[in-house]
């Protein structure tokens, strides 16, 4: 309270003691018969007067200036008096400064004790003050005088008087809780009264949101050249003032009261953009535009820059730029939210209102295909049984900017395509090979790994299987995309995974326009090859192209078959079934015994110079005086230089049953054939079980050694002996059948 007021209202206090007198208790009961108000009420606000304090004034003057006017005429007051005390009382009220808020109850029940309490928690003690609640003179003589204290009361003689009145007090600024609309409807608290008491409020009367900054729309619908749809009917109107409340915010703000984007279900009228803008010029608001609606107008002028302009979502712009680095894209748009983004765009677009432009300029690798073939161009028998699985080329690759899928997709193309071939090694011309070869052969001997074949036998063809090593970091793309490329698989024991053996068929399926395969690569050489096919059935196996769009592709060259052919698209059938085949322990103990050995007869035969060449670089070695050779091929390996453990040939075998895998059966020797024998009653073929092979690494060689025989290297006793053993068993049979006779 400043000093002004201060002093108006001991100036108040000091006029009415000056008119009162010592007539205090004859004034009071004059004035209780002529208000019919309580003794008690009269008594402590007069106390309040001629003691200057607020209440008093506010009681007698501000909120029903009948009781002032009622008090000076019974004190006895003349026109000189009157006019001091008045002017005073006007000079006070105007120091408590206008209303910031203003009730209108006047359309409520009469009965207060239906809504009274609510009225003063929920509205006149959370509100703005000073507040002004306008009333009727029944609601006045009802209601509690507590109301006093709370705000100022003004009666009207009946509601529809109600609006006058709010219109003089709430100025410009002050908040206005009524049933009646209110402009502008931002400082409108529309309210409800239900005859069974209580009320229904919306907004909330809650200080830091009624105090908040409205958002601002993105645009107008009239800015965007919507035509309106004109309203005539007025059931479009809700009749309940909370639904008015909020059909004007949501039309003026794009929102509704909750902060959520209006919906074309909130009503009837918002369903369309010129439905919305009719019935708010009907209603005179203006209609916001949706964030959507403003970014079809952009979108629509700027199809027409562009002719045509495709919307999509994140996914689909990375689509396209993984698109445009795997083969040329130029001036392409796609329209994603509030962006458009041009890819490799060499044109002139002028910036939309609500839709920002984002250039790209992509430059396309060479594809996956051709990398990936030119990587392995020149690996030998030896890259191959290193890194079955291309893994230190992929990795490499990768960091080229390849994504391992379409690296995948292209080594599994390579493999069922038949392209994946092997650099002929370069045999030893070097004339220090055997003694480099000795002392590989005299280094302490290591565990033997195996090198594996994989050979089916039964029902299946050979080709609808494949046979892959279990290792704990393997993706879980389809088989086919995981196993080995090209040659054998090298095993050993500490390697802690097993073989994997596994049925995928390839299947030929239609590709048309309607259902994309899961996986489609070509088994057809010649597609292979053509790394633009190659590109669009990866594109296709990976979802990168929209439906519809692989028809068009598969009659884009009519001079080769359609996709959907037989030689062209293969689907990789993604229900396949694997085995995992552990090395039973005795390989591993027949390996390092065979390993043994080999090594020391052949330690022996190269110490005795018992080496003799072959066409083409091989070299035969005897191994004593058995009649049996080993064939050596000899290779330099620059790069080959630390012994590695011997590789033993070992050969895979399994026999599907009904559809499943059985049991493997792993072989390691072969029979080799000697001589021959015979009998009047036998031909007996004689030999030897020995190594399927062996191959040695290191001192910048790799040896491969085959197994041979000849009779023409020396005599055979296993075989005198058979024959020896067969001429007898001969004349026996001869004389037992004398004796039948």
């Amino acid at each position: 309270m400043n000093q002004d007021k201060d002093r108006t209202l001991a100036e108040i206090a000091t006029l009415m003691k000056e008119l009162i007198g010592d007539r205090t208790q004859e004034l009071l009961a004059d004035l209780q018969d002529q208000l019919k108000a309580k003794r008690t009420t009269l008594e402590s606000r007069l106390s309040n007067l001629v003691n200057a304090k607020p209440a008093g004034v506010n009681y007698f003057f501000g909120q029903d200036r009948e009781r002032g006017e009622a008090l000076l005429s019974l004190a006895g007051a003349d026109d000189e008096q009157r006019r001091q005390v008045l002017s005073c009382v006007d000079a006070a009220l105007a120091d408590d400064g206008a209303p910031r808020l203003v009730v209108d109850i006047t359309d409520w029940p009469t009965k207060p004790e239906r809504w009274a309490k609510p009225l003063q928690q929920a509205i006149l003690e959370r509100g703005p003050k000073p507040a002004v609640v306008i009333l009727t003179p029944e609601q006045h003589e009802l209601l509690p005088r507590s109301f006093d204290d709370l705000a100022r009361l003004v009666k009207v003689e009946s509601p529809d008087a109600a609006p006058e009145e709010v219109r003089r007090y709430a100025g410009d600024d002050a908040l206005v809780v009524s049933a009646r609309r209110v402009d502008p409807w931002s400082r409108w608290i529309a309210v409800v009264a239900p005859p069974a008491g209580g009320f229904r409020m919306e907004p909330a009367m809650d200080e830091a949101r009624l105090n908040a900054v409205r958002p601002e729309p993105m645009a107008y619908l009239d800015e965007l050249g919507i035509q309106p749809r004109a309203y005539g009917a007025s059931h479009l109107v809700p009749k309940d003032p909370i639904e008015l409340r909020r059909l004007l915010e949501e039309l003026e703000t794009g929102t509704g009261t909750e902060g959520r984007q209006a919906t074309p279900n909130e009503h009837e009228a918002l369903r369309h953009p010129e439905e919305r803008l009719g019935l708010a010029q009907a209603l005179g608001v203006r209609a916001a535009a949706t964030r959507a609606e403003c970014i079809e107008a952009d979108r629509a002028r700027l199809a027409g820059q562009l002719g045509a302009l495709d919307c999509g979502r994140s996914g689909d712009l990375d689509a396209l730029l993984e698109r445009a680095r795997r083969r040329p894209v130029e001036n392409a748009a796609l329209l994603v939210d509030d962006e458009l983004h041009l890819v490799n765009f060499d044109g002139t677009v002028d910036g939309g209102r609500f839709v920002r432009v984002v250039r790209h300029t992509v430059e396309h690798a060479e594809p996956a295909l051709v990398r990936l073939r030119e990587a392995v161009a020149e690996r030998t028998e030896v890259d191959w049984l290193g890194d079955p699985f291309m893994a230190s080329t992929l990795v490499g690759l990768c960091a080229e900017g390849f994504s391992v899928r379409e690296l995948l997709h292209a080594r599994a193309t390579l493999h069922h395509a038949g392209l994946l071939v092997q650099k002929p090694l370069t045999r030893s011309a070097g004339v220090d090979w055997q003694a480099r070869l000795l002392r590989i052969l005299e280094s302490p001997p290591a565990s033997a790994v195996l090198r594996a074949t994989l050979q089916i036998r039964g029902e299946r063809p050979r080709q609808d299987y494949h046979v892959g090593i279990a290792r704990p970091d393997a993706s879980k793309l389809e088989l086919s995309l995981e196993v080995p490329p090209f040659g054998h698989l090298v095993l050993s024991r500490d390697g802690g995974a097993p073989v994997v053996v596994a049925r995928t068929p390839l299947a030929d399926v239609p590709l048309d326009q309607w259902r994309n395969p899961e996986i489609a690569i070509t088994t057809d050489p010649d597609t292979a090859k053509d790394a633009e096919r190659w590109l669009e059935l990866y594109e296709m196996s990976s979802g990168l192209v929209p439906p519809g769009a692989t028809a068009r592709y598969a009659e884009r060259d009519t001079t080769t078959p359609r996709l959907s052919s037989v030689p062209c698209g293969a689907a990789l059938d993604k229900h396949r079934r694997e085995s995992p085949v552990p090395v039973p322990a005795e390989i591993w103990t027949q390996a390092d015994r065979l390993v043994a050995v080999s090594s020391w007869t052949l330690r022996e035969g190269l110490a005795a110079r018992a080496t003799h060449p072959l066409p083409g670089g091989g070299w035969l070695v005897r191994i004593g005086a058995t009649g049996f050779i080993a064939e050596l091929e000899v290779y330099d390996v620059e790069h080959l230089r630390e012994p590695s453990p011997a590789m033993v040939d070992v050969d895979l075998t399994y026999y599907p049953r009904g559809g499943a895998l059985s049991d493997a059966r792993w072989e390691l020797t072969r029979f080799v054939w000697h001589s021959s024998a015979s009998s009047d009653t036998d031909n007996v073929a004689i030999g030897g079980m020995l190594p399927i092979g062996l191959t040695y690494q290191g001192e910048g060689l790799y040896v491969r050694v085959r197994y041979a025989a000849s009779p023409l290297l020396g005599p055979d006793p296993l075989g005198r002996n058979y024959v020896a053993g067969a001429a007898v068993a001969a004349r026996e049979e001869d004389e037992a059948s004398y004796d039948d006779d």
